[in-house]
C-alpha cells in the first residue's frame, strides 16, 4: 500500500501543476484518489501503448496488483462512520455490442465486479443515460442528480468511466455563527478587501513548514479521523502564488 500511496501523491502533484498552469488565477478543487482509481479501472481495458501511458501518468512503475490495491483503498474510504459521510464511487460502463476479450473479463471479474456494467448506448441512449444518472444519484445519497451532461455521451460511445466523491462531516470545534464578522483580508502589502470571516477562540495543532515559509493549522472533524489542513503564507507580497510554487518545489 505504501507504493500505491507514493504513486498517488506523485500523480496529485503532477495534476496540480497542470491545473495551476491552465487556470493560474482560479480556485482549484479536485480529488486525486478519485481520478486515479477511475483511470486504473480504464487501464484494465487498455492495451499496449495506451495502458503503458496510463501507468506512467499514474506512476504505477513500482506498484504491484493495482486493482486490488485500489479496492482496498475504496473499501477503507467507504467504511460507515457515525461521525461523517465519505464516499468514493467509480463505475465503468461498456457498450454491449463491444466484443470484450476473455483477458479483460477475467481481469475485471474479481476486483471490479461491482464497478463494471454492460449498457446499450447504441439503441437506448437516453434510457441508458437516465439509468446511469439514477444509479450515481442513489450511490451518492442524492448528492449527484445528473452527473452526465446533455452531450457527454452519444450512440457511438463504447466505454464510459464515471467517478464521484463527496464528504459531509461536522467540525470537532464548530465556529459560532454569531462570531462571523466583516474583517479586512490582506491581498498584498498595501491593499485589503472586506470579507466575512469566521472567528473562534480554541486550541489547535499549529506549526511551521521549513523551506515553504508558511504556517500550517489543523482543523479536525469529529473523532479526529479526518481533518482539514490550512497553509498560510508568511510573505504577504508573494501570497498564495509564492506558497504554491514553494509547495510544488518541495513535493
Amino acid at each position: 500500500m505504501e507504493a500505491l500511496r507514493l504513486a498517488n501523491s506523485a500523480f496529485a502533484v503532477d495534476l496540480y501543476k497542470q491545473l495551476c498552469e491552465k487556470e493560474p488565477a482560479d480556485n482549484i478543487l479536485f480529488s486525486p484518489i478519485c481520478l486515479s482509481t477511475s483511470l486504473s479501472l480504464a487501464q484494465v481495458g487498455a492495451k499496449g501503448d495506451t495502458a503503458d501511458e496510463i501507468g506512467q501518468v499514474l506512476h504505477f512503475e513500482n506498484v504491484k496488483d493495482v486493482p486490488f490495491g485500489f479496492q482496498t483503498v475504496t473499501s477503507d474510504v467507504n467504511k460507515l462512520s457515525s461521525f461523517y459521510s465519505l464516499k468514493l464511487i467509480k463505475r465503468l460502463y461498456v457498450e454491449k455490442s463491444l466484443n470484450l476479450s476473455t483477458e479483460f473479463i477475467s481481469s475485471t471479474k474479481r476486483p471490479y465486479a461491482k464497478e463494471m456494467e454492460t449498457v446499450d448506448f447504441k439503441d437506448k441512449l437516453e434510457e441508458t443515460k437516465g439509468q446511469i444518472n439514477n444509479s450515481i444519484k442513489e450511490l451518492t445519497d442524492g448528492h449527484f442528480e445528473n452527473i452526465l451532461a446533455d452531450n457527454s455521451v452519444n450512440d457511438q460511445t463504447k466505454i464510459l468511466v464515471v467517478n464521484a466523491a463527496y464528504f459531509v462531516g461536522k467540525w470537532m470545534k464548530k465556529f459560532p455563527e454569531s462570531e462571523t464578522k466583516e474583517c479586512p483580508f490582506r491581498i498584498n502589502q498595501t491593499d485589503t478587501k472586506p470579507v466575512q470571516m469566521m472567528n473562534m477562540e480554541a486550541t489547535f495543532c499549529m506549526g511551521h513548514i521549513d523551506g515553504v515559509n508558511c504556517k500550517i493549522i489543523e482543523l479536525p472533524f469529529q473523532n479526529k479521523h479526518l481533518s482539514m489542513l490550512i497553509l498560510l503564507p508568511k510573505d504577504v507580497e508573494d501570497g498564495p502564488t509564492g506558497l504554491e510554487q514553494a509547495v510544488l518545489r518541495s513535493a
